[in-house]
């Protein structure tokens, strides 16, 4: 029955992973897929829009065009999702309309194109039941309406939904096969378990992932060519109208005039030609008129016959290139979302695995072989991390849409825009705030208390901004998710330094950079499509609620340790706290080896991150013509590089026991990247390595290396601070919690500075490059010998914290 119990737990996540996988694929779908489908509407419209337009260009008014039947008639036969195409002037009359049996125009109109649409081509515009795909009419001097293409919104999305169906079938016998599996594995696996249950669950994650990224990969697939394929149809339809004239080839001029224009609209259509008995008659490419049509397999063709018969064909070609192309950038946007689902999953089976390994190791009786003291308190360490990763993971949920929510709600008071900055900003001031108090509070009464306050100042800051939109309501939210977010910091920080072994407290340290980085990477993915589906309210209320379950977590598995010392529990009093505090402050700033870690590495380090990583490379990207995603995806190479780094590093500082080497190394390297960044917006660089994509290359290299060398430094630092002897003299939970204080004034200072640089050389890319140079000499300065005190080392330090 125990064993039973046993894998209960690991069946329940694999199937929430599972889901969460499929639900984040399902959602990127239907964006992307509704998007493709947005695209070929807007490709039929722009025949009918082009149409009016050479009509208005004229001169001519817009309710004296004629032949509007016409033109729509093609169009909406040749695709049945279509249920009204409509042109209404800008006092949104309508001035002409083809519509279905059932469907009527909204009285009110929609609003113009460009209007929330991906492009300012055309807008989209959605209601309960239907999806508007907007175009613009314009004569030559103004703007005199638009042309409005009506579809279901159910009939976009059928196609998503039908093979979601099956995928989540799939889920179901996956699930099954875990159980399965998993009970096994208790019976028969009497060593090492926990091992085969990662096995198992790694292959099935990756078998499901697999499974939604063919899914998606083959339904972009047939919505780009269903976009060449509906043209093919519209074309077809017109032709067919003429042909049934009974007019001959030679009685029609223009046609290849109108296969141009098709062309011209639709960049991606490779070849467009008009077929009689296998020849072409009419076609785009004029060295291959008269000439048998053969099929090309590197394109995909669509054929539709023109009239009665097959005497006469249309043929759309599109490059297989172009199409494999559009797919593999959606599927890399899908990747983002694959890479946060991921981190979600391994850290879930983590406090599964961690959870059961402690109650087999502590229950008597059990076969499975016993665990040593140490490697105990390894997985007591080991339980802080789904629980720090679950709480930045909840307040990066609302990256992607804080700042423009913030906006609205300072425009919908009445208040400057200034204000906007305000209310942003007193998150950080809250979690500024309270880092040095915390760290003290964390000797007077251990780190439990802190990180079970921190979580329910959180929650409360989540679930005010789900209810209340008022000025003052909105800013102690983001105050009190400020204030608790610090709090928990700190006590995770002191629970590591109180739990790790002294010959492992940096990789205590980098649990905090593992969980930081993965839940910024995976809570800002996540989120992004969770608000497009449930709004900011409920992507808060949901934040609240996960918040709420690692509140439960903390207080069932994180034991409390209390006060670091017992002179720490006797200095009671607020006076005597402050004053102390004050003196622990006063004697690490007169510190020289404090100062000079803080200086020369700790500041600057947070500078390059929020004044390069954050703020001045998305600028100049942007500048460069970079899309949006691609940004952010180079981005999370960062992020790539400094979870990496981390892990590895951490455990050769242990090893090895030395820090300054490492931090030394770690600045240098960022040097270098920083560099190699400023370097790829040059173009000298091109000329100087004559190599296709030199720059992006370049670019991508010295995003990852930045990542890897702050990767060397954030876990590290925190070990060489706290081994500074005046750091042991004031108790290292207090010097490490007033470090990360004053290094925030790096995350402030990056922005600033940057911006002026950059404002100076007129965004210049090299300007990066230079601050390169800045941080080598600062790494320089850091290892020459200036006397003072210096970190001990492994073999000299005691276990004690």
């Amino acid at each position: 029955m125990q064993r039973f119990l046993n894998s209960v737990p690991i069946a329940a996540i694999g199937a929430l992973s599972l889901l969460l996988l499929t639900y984040v694929g399902y959602g990127e779908a239907l964006r992307t897929y509704s998007a493709f489908q947005h695209e070929r509407l807007a490709a039929e419209g722009e025949i009918l829009q082009n149409a009016i337009e050479t009509f208005l260009k004229a001169g001519l008014p817009l309710e004296q065009f004629i032949g509007f039947d016409t033109i729509a008639e093609p169009v909406m036969l040749s695709d049945d999702g279509l249920v009204g195409i409509t042109v209404v002037d800008n006092d949104s009359r309508v001035r002409f309309s083809k519509q279905r049996t059932g469907f009527t125009f909204p009285p009110a109109g929609v609003p113009s194109a460009g209007d929330g649409g991906p492009s300012m081509r055309f807008g989209v515009v959605r209601d309960d039941l239907y999806d508007h795909v907007t175009l613009p009419l314009a004569s030559r001097f103004e703007r005199l309406g638009q042309l409005v293409l009506t579809v279901r919104s159910d009939s976009l999305v059928a196609a998503v939904d039908a093979r979601f169906r099956d995928l989540v079938r799939i889920v179901g016998l996956l699930t099954l096969a875990i159980a399965v599996i998993a009970l096994a594995i208790e019976v028969a696996a009497r060593r090492r378990p926990i091992f085969w249950h990662r096995i198992v669950y790694g292959a099935v994650f990756l078998v499901m992932a697999s499974l939604v990224t063919w899914s998606i990969a083959s339904l972009y697939s047939e919505a780009v060519q269903g976009k060449a394929a509906a043209l093919g149809n519209s074309l077809g339809q017109r032709l067919g109208q003429v042909f049934a004239l009974d007019l001959d080839l030679s009685d029609i001029d223009g046609l290849d005039t109108t296969f141009a224009d098709y062309r011209r609209l639709n960049p991606e259509i490779g070849e467009i030609a008009l077929i009689r008995d296998g020849r072409i008659a009419i076609g785009t490419d004029p060295q291959r008129l008269g000439a048998a049509w053969l099929s090309n397999p590197d394109n995909f063709e669509y054929l539709a016959a023109v009239g009665d018969g097959n005497a006469i064909r249309l043929a759309v070609a599109v490059p297989y290139d172009v199409i494999l192309g559009k797919v593999a950038r959606s599927v890399k946007n899908f990747a983002v979302l694959f890479v946060a689902c991921a981190f979600l999953a391994l850290l879930l089976m983590q406090g599964a695995a961690v959870t059961r390994q402690l109650r087999v190791a502590t229950r008597p009786g059990e076969q499975a072989p016993g665990l040593t003291e140490p490697e105990i308190g390894d997985l007591k360490l080991a339980l802080v991390t789904p629980i720090f990763f679950l709480a930045v993971f909840v307040e990066a949920l609302n990256a992607a849409f804080l700042p423009g929510l913030m906006a609205e709600i300072a425009e919908g008071a009445g208040m400057p825009g200034q204000v906007k900055d305000l209310l942003f900003m007193t998150y950080f001031l809250g979690f500024a705030a309270i880092l040095v108090p915390a760290g003290r509070l964390a000797e007077l009464r251990g780190p439990r208390p802190l990180m079970l306050g921190g979580l329910a100042l959180a929650a409360c800051g989540l679930l005010i901004m789900a209810f209340a939109h008022e000025l003052p309501l909105v800013a102690a939210a983001r105050a009190f998710s400020g204030i608790g977010q610090g709090a928990l910091f700190i006590g995770v920080q002191s629970y590591i330094l109180r739990m790790a072994q002294e010959s492992k407290r940096t990789q205590g340290a980098a649990i905090i950079v593992f969980a930081f980085n993965g839940a910024i990477i995976s809570g800002s993915a996540i989120g992004g499509l969770l608000v497009a589906y449930m709004g900011p309210e409920g992507v808060f209320l949901v934040a609240a609620a996960i918040t709420g379950l690692t509140f439960l977590n903390c207080f069932l598995q994180i034991a409390d340790l209390g006060p670091s010392s017992p002179d720490a529990a006797a200095a009671g009093g607020i006076g005597r706290t402050l004053a102390r505090m004050g003196g622990d402050l006063k004697a690490l700033i007169a510190d020289r080896d404090f100062l000079r870690t803080m200086l020369l590495i700790g500041i600057p380090t947070k500078a390059v991150l929020t004044g390069v990583a954050i703020f001045a490379l998305p600028l100049v990207l942007s500048g460069a013509g970079f899309a949006k995603e691609d940004i952010g995806q180079l981005i999370m190479l960062y992020g790539a590089g400094v979870l990496i780094a981390s892990r590895q590093v951490s455990r050769l500082v242990d090893r090895v026991g030395q820090t300054t080497p490492v931090l030394f190394w770690g600045a240098l390297l960022s040097a270098l990247a920083l560099v190699a960044i400023g370097a790829s917006g040059s173009p000298r660089l091109a000329a100087l390595v004559p190599l296709p994509h030199v720059e992006l290359a370049t670019l991508a290299i010295g995003v990852l290396t930045l990542g890897l060398a702050h990767g060397f430094i954030n876990a590290p630092v925190v070990t060489h601070v706290s081994r500074l002897p005046v750091s042991i003299g004031i108790g290292s939970g207090s010097a490490t919690a007033t470090y990360r204080f004053l290094e925030r004034l790096g995350h402030v200072a990056g922005p600033l500075l940057l911006g002026q640089f950059l404002l100076w050389t007129d965004h210049d890319p090299l300007t990066i490059a230079y601050v390169g140079a800045a941080i080598a000499a600062m790494a320089l300065l850091f290892v020459i010998p200036l006397g003072g005190s210096r970190p001990r080392s492994l073999s000299s330090a005691s276990g004690g914290v």
